[in-house]
């Protein structure tokens, strides 16, 4: 194991539910582990899988 993270993050609305945004919750849980000391790189892979709920592409955190 390498120690990476991925993440998919975003705002769901009222149920039933769509996305609201990926970009804003995902950029402060990012910041949240920048300022842990680790390293981030938002939308660091295109896995090509891209669905309703997730874009495909992971964040990626390590130490």
């Amino acid at each position: 194991m390498d120690d990476r993270i991925g993440m998919e993050v975003h705002e769901d609305d009222e149920i039933p539910h769509s996305i609201v945004s990926r970009a804003d919750p995902e950029g402060r849980m990012l910041d949240l582990f920048d300022d842990a000391g680790y390293s981030t790189f938002e939308d660091g892979y295109d896995f090509g899988n891209e669905k309703g709920d997730h874009n495909g592409e992971p964040s990626i955190v390590y130490p």
